[in-house]
């Protein structure tokens, strides 16, 4: 039997289950059709665990107090979900932001955000304009850097940035000791008023690479009769 969508809408929202129809994460393939993406906390102790008195992996006797999956006690009717491409992601590591869904919570040593929360409160994504990100986030600040999953040097460049003293590094392997905050303070230094912006190029398991550019407050109007 296949579920109509306002029968999946339903059931969903009367678990307050947030959902879309469309995933932002760089990686994640296309929703189309009607399928949903589901944010949600899937665990269930409600005292009738659908396993009580089975045995559980080490052998012992499941309590009906158990932990379980609340598919447990839906089983074909979560199996039809799935087969009709609803995806259940959960909502400790997901946030939708304008319809889309992106993760907040990394799945591998490589991984980078896509989305971040801005000083003024607001949801920063692959879709906000890349000065938007430098004013209310990352610009003149040594704690802070633009992911390079969405933004790299040459974007920087095309808005008048310039590259300082190539890449950095910091991590457990020797010579790995760049500090962004003396980077930061020896660009300020010679350039006092100037725009500067740390990109993330690269994380791992034991280090990360990055870069610093810097601006001129005069870029624009240099640039503004050519």
């Amino acid at each position: 039997m296949i579920l109509s969508d306002e029968t999946i809408v339903a059931f969903l929202d009367s678990h307050g289950w947030e959902h879309c129809t469309e995933y932002g994460e760089p990686g994640y393939g296309s929703i189309t059709g009607g399928e949903r993406i589901v944010l949600g906390s899937y665990w269930c102790r409600c005292g009738n665990s659908p396993h009580a008195g089975s045995d559980d992996y080490w052998g012992k006797v499941v309590e009906p107090s158990a932990l379980h999956d609340f598919a447990a006690h839906h089983p074909r009717f979560f199996a039809q979900l799935e087969s009709q491409g609803v995806q259940f992601e959960w909502h400790d590591e997901w946030e939708i932001v304008d319809g889309k869904a992106y993760r907040t919570s990394g799945d591998s040593y490589d991984w980078q955000p896509s989305i971040i929360m801005s000083d003024f409160d607001e949801w920063l994504t692959p879709d906000t304009p890349l000065g938007v990100w430098i004013d209310t986030y990352c610009g003149n600040n040594p704690n802070r850097c633009l992911p390079s999953r969405l933004h790299r040097g040459g974007d920087l460049e095309a808005i008048g940035f310039v590259r300082h003293n190539g890449q950095f590094e910091a991590g457990w392997h020797p010579g790995q000791t760049d500090n962004p905050r003396e980077i930061h303070a020896a660009i300020r230094a010679e350039h006092p008023e100037d725009t500067i912006v740390f990109v993330l190029d690269e994380t791992s398991q034991f280090y990360s690479k990055f870069s610093a550019y810097h601006r001129s407050p005069d870029w624009e109007a240099d640039t503004s009769g050519d």
